[in-house]
C-alpha cells in the first residue's frame, strides 16, 4: 500500500481508538478541577453547551460543579449589573481579574456557591463554583472562593 493510503486509512480509524475528549474553550478540565499535575477527571463529568461549560467531580468527599459562561455582550455596564444583582453576599472588587470583576456569593437552596463575574473587551464571563454539603464551614467558604478566583483568573487571561 501507499504511504497515502496508509495515512488515509488511519485518519479514517483515528476517532475508534482515539476518542475525542470534550473540551472547554476558556478553561481545561485539570484547572477547573484543581487537579494535580497528570491526573485527569472521568469521563461524563465535563459537559460543554454553547456559551457553557460545566465540570464536577469530587474533593475530599465534597462533591463540586464548576460552571463557566461567556457572553458577547454590547452593553456591558447594564449585563454586569444584571449579573451581579444575583449575587447572594457582599461584592468583593478583583482587580487584575479581567475588567471590573467582582467575586460574591452564589448559594442556592440545597448547595453553598461563590462566583466570580467580569468582563474582557465585549465578553462578559461568569465563574460559579458550587459545593453540595450539610453545613457552611468557613474552610469549604474559602475554598469555594479559591476555585472561583483560580478559574476567572484563567477564562480571562483566554479571553484576552
Amino acid at each position: 500500500m501507499k504511504l497515502v493510503h496508509w495515512m488515509l486509512l488511519g485518519t479514517l480509524l483515528s476517532p475508534v481508538f482515539c476518542p475525542a475528549q470534550t473540551t472547554c474553550p476558556w478553561i481545561n478540565a485539570a484547572t477547573a478541577t484543581n487537579a494535580p499535575s497528570g491526573s485527569s477527571i472521568s469521563t461524563g463529568q465535563i459537559t460543554v453547551a454553547g456559551n457553557e461549560c460545566r465540570f464536577r467531580y469530587q474533593d475530599g468527599g465534597v462533591a463540586y460543579v464548576l460552571r463557566v459562561t461567556v457572553q458577547d455582550i454590547e452593553n456591558g455596564n447594564k449585563v454586569m449589573k444584571m449579573k451581579e444583582a444575583e449575587c447572594t453576599s457582599k461584592k468583593i472588587a478583583l482587580p487584575g481579574i479581567g475588567n471590573e470583576a467582582v467575586l460574591c456569593g452564589a448559594d442556592m437552596r440545597s448547595s453553598l456557591g461563590e462566583q466570580v463575574i467580569g468582563r474582557v473587551r465585549d465578553r462578559i464571563f461568569t465563574v460559579i463554583v458550587s459545593a453540595k454539603t450539610g453545613h457552611n464551614s468557613p474552610t469549604i467558604r474559602k475554598s469555594l472562593c479559591d476555585k472561583a478566583e483560580n478559574g476567572a483568573e484563567q477564562v480571562a487571561g483566554n479571553l484576552f
